[in-house]
């Protein structure tokens, strides 16, 4: 395990910083707040994957702000540990033994806390994008939680623990065909059943977006997803 990520320094064209935010059932929890410096109006959480709020993450928070995005990527894990981050040299075991204490219920407080938190600062509309473990979450804050507008979901492969969430707002899912921590029959079943979800498929394996993680990483994969879903969030959360 690792401490939380620098968070960049003001030089970096869309700065970020770490501020505390209080969900409903009284817990205080960290996030990474990204401002734009031309906002368009929408907000956007960025919910991470197995690891926590890492490098990864960070700059995938930065990003979305660089278009002009309210970003708010809020630290998950700090129910079970404040700050905490897992290594990539993690085992597989660990990292599936955190998400299930994380568990998939309280987390949604803290997202829907995060939704509050940016329509409160001004945003008029707010989307949501996850990434693994973070995928799933996505997808079930889109089939639970009032205010979120879109949703993206990267390889959320505990869906198909949840058949009967399906997401109340406009949403697209990226997945690989060689993902091997959710094959392709699961995810042809997702897509049969939620026929509304909008699914894209990609030569590359699981965490194909993890930039900083060279062994997995699929730079043409990953391109391609964040330029459709950068699209995806400004034909449906930017006022025309």
């Amino acid at each position: 395990m690792s401490n939380s990520p620098d968070i960049p320094s003001s030089e970096k064209p869309s700065p970020a910083e770490k501020i505390s935010l209080r969900s409903s059932d009284g817990h205080w929890f960290s996030a990474v707040q990204a401002l734009p410096r031309q906002a368009n109006g929408a907000g956007l959480i960025v919910i991470h994957e197995a690891m926590g709020v890492n490098r990864g993450i960070v700059d995938v928070a930065q990003f979305y702000a660089d278009q002009g995005y309210h970003v708010l990527a809020p630290q998950l894990y700090d129910r079970l540990q404040k700050d905490l981050v897992l290594d990539y040299d993690s085992s597989l075991e660990q990292r599936l033994s955190t998400i299930g204490s994380s568990g998939f219920t309280l987390p949604l407080l803290d997202i829907d806390t995060c939704i509050y938190t940016l329509k409160e600062r001004g945003c008029q509309a707010v989307g949501i994008v996850g990434f693994c473990y973070g995928g799933t979450l996505s997808w079930l804050a889109a089939s639970k939680l009032p205010g979120i507008g879109a949703a993206v979901i990267y390889y959320g492969s505990a869906i198909p623990d949840f058949p009967a969430a399906k997401p109340k707002c406009p949403s697209i899912a990226h997945w690989g065909r060689q993902d091997v921590l959710i094959g392709r029959n699961a995810t042809a079943a997702i897509a049969e059943a939620n026929p509304e979800v909008t699914m894209f498929e990609y030569d590359a394996g699981h965490a194909f977006n993890a930039h900083d993680r060279p062994e997995v990483y699929q730079a043409e994969a990953a391109q391609l997803a964040r330029q459709r879903s950068l699209t995806f969030f400004n034909d449906t959360l930017i006022a025309g």
